[in-house]
């Protein structure tokens, strides 16, 4: 698998360093919005519910301050991600995928690795801005 592969499902436009803080459910419509830029995205409606679903059966926190969002969706036509970051604190990254294929599930293990990892959540949570979030993303997702 090419890891240039795997950084090209978070666009620039994917990215918000500054979500406003609020509600479970704000949260993750805005962050179906940044998920919608992907064009992967042809029903908001079903994402919203797929997402909702499993949010509702396991909730997606893995480790402190980062959430993981995820679900298989007939919402989306390929795999896409987004990233959202509140107060400089919490992240927030919302992955959703069509089918349950050993190259999405491989790639979405690689992608929640990469943003478990300590070193990840402290550069994201210091970046200026949502290009600094993109551009470290990009460098560091082409080393695995």
């Amino acid at each position: 698998m090419s890891n240039n592969y795997l950084s090209n499902f978070i666009l620039p436009e994917s990215i918000n360093t500054s979500l406003t803080e609020s509600a479970e459910d704000l949260l993750l419509n805005e962050l179906i919005q940044l998920l919608a830029f992907s064009n992967n995205v042809t029903d908001s409606t079903i994402l919203r519910r797929d997402i909702g679903e499993y949010e509702n059966k396991h909730h997606a926190q893995l480790t402190d301050h980062i959430t993981f969002p995820h679900s298989r969706s007939s919402g989306v036509s390929g795999l896409c991600a987004a990233v959202g970051i509140v107060k400089h604190r919490d992240i927030y990254v919302m992955i959703a995928w069509p089918e349950d294929t050993a190259q999405n599930l491989k790639r979405i293990s690689m992608l929640v690795r990469f943003f478990q990892n300590i070193k990840t959540k402290e550069r994201l949570n210091s970046a200026d801005n949502d290009r600094d979030v993109y551009n470290w993303i990009q460098l560091h997702l082409n080393k695995l």
